[in-house]
């Protein structure tokens, strides 16, 4: 099977694309995108990620997982109802045993797929079978460009060290096999921290800068920026990054003046009030639920069954849309509750930030495989 992958940018001005006619990506209805979790263990214990820090959970006297065949026969069904991509998560998916063969049956029907990592367990070796078997991207979680900020946020000593220095010793050898992607979480720990990242991402040779807004801080607000860091952000930081930017190579002039677009357009306080940042609240208002085709064109899909509409049900498991263990995901994906799920939405949607990611993209090369 032979396929290519190159990486997508995220929309330029998501406050000029909220207020426009339709839905952010036009109208979805295949679920283009597939995150699988066939673990939730984790080496690390990030606070920000608590709701996450889990095992499965079991019916009494119960302990069924997805094997491995099944998750072979899934991509073939993923793929007859129009995935492309597919995301291993987690928990830490380099953990889970079966995670070469997940990548290689996923590449055989065609899938582009992408490996969500906190990279304390690469190994060259593996790595190197890992690509042979068609991954197409690393999206690595580095929150702080600073290593003793990064382990504290990660909890795990010595984490930062680890990860940059395998992961720039893999894209020594094999660099132009793979997209890098490394994402941070942007908080009141780290936003000041965007240009000393832009160099990390340099050095790691990196293709893409995302930037993520934190997830699901709403009631506890651990991590969110206050009114005055978000001002300080806008006032100052921004004009760092964008300086930072300008000086920096990019494969295009075009991928430059994209990333500047980008931090322009993080905390817009003309489109959402920095009061309402603050809390948590990323739109200003209701229309995010019209305008969110997440439901329609994604879904999460946990290794002991359950299937998720949307990232925030990862939160407040409810509704849980189906169960891949009782029913094809054909069924599911077309079933009474997802189809209800799409139309009202919930009221978590003003406080989930999942469409408003930023990404810095430094160059695009296209990746190939062909798996046999």
């Amino acid at each position: 099977m032979k396929k290519t992958y190159a990486i997508q940018s995220y929309h330029l001005n998501v406050s000029k694309e909220y207020y426009s006619d339709g839905p952010f990506w036009g109208e979805q209805n295949a679920p283009t995108m597939v995150t699988l979790k066939p673990t939730l263990k984790c080496v690390a214990q990030c606070p920000h990620c608590e709701a996450r820090l889990k095992d499965f959970d079991f019916p009494p006297d119960t302990k069924r997982v997805y094997t491995i065949e099944e998750y072979r026969e899934l991509f073939k069904t993923l793929k007859s109802i129009g995935t492309q991509k597919i995301t291993i998560s987690g928990g830490e998916p380099l953990s889970y045993r079966y995670l070469k063969e997940m990548i290689y049956y996923a590449s055989l029907e065609g899938l582009n797929v992408i490996l969500n990592t906190n990279g304390w367990l690469l190994r060259k070796r593996k790595f190197k079978e890992f690509l042979e078997c068609g991954l197409d991207q690393v999206a690595m979680s580095i929150d702080s460009p600073i290593a003793e900020v990064h382990d504290r946020l990660r909890v795990l000593p010595g984490l930062f060290e680890r990860a940059t220095s395998r992961m720039h010793e893999i894209r020594q050898e094999w660099g132009d096999r793979f997209v890098l992607n490394i994402r941070m979480i942007l908080h009141r720990y780290t936003y000041q921290d965007i240009p000393q990242m832009i160099d990390l991402c340099k050095w790691l040779e990196a293709d893409a800068l995302s930037i993520d807004m934190i997830e699901n801080d709403h009631e506890k607000r651990m991590f969110l920026l206050n009114e005055e860091q978000i001002h300080e952000f806008n006032k100052i930081h921004k004009d760092r990054i964008i300086k930072k930017l300008k000086h920096i190579e990019f494969e295009s002039e075009e991928l430059r003046e994209n990333a500047i677009a980008q931090i322009q357009g993080m905390f817009d306080l003309t489109f959402n009030p920095a009061s309402n940042f603050a809390q948590g609240i990323f739109w200003p208002d209701d229309r995010i639920k019209q305008k969110c085709t997440i439901p329609s064109s994604f879904m999460i899909i946990e290794g002991n069954g359950p299937v998720l509409a949307c990232n925030p049900i990862e939160y407040t498991r409810n509704p849980i849309v189906g169960n891949i263990l009782e029913h094809s995901i054909k069924d599911i994906w077309n079933n009474d509750a997802w189809n209800e799920f799409r139309k009202k939405k919930m009221d978590f949607c003003r406080v989930c930030p999942m469409n408003m990611s930023h990404m810095l993209i430094f160059k695009k090369q296209i990746i190939e495989h062909n798996v046999e």
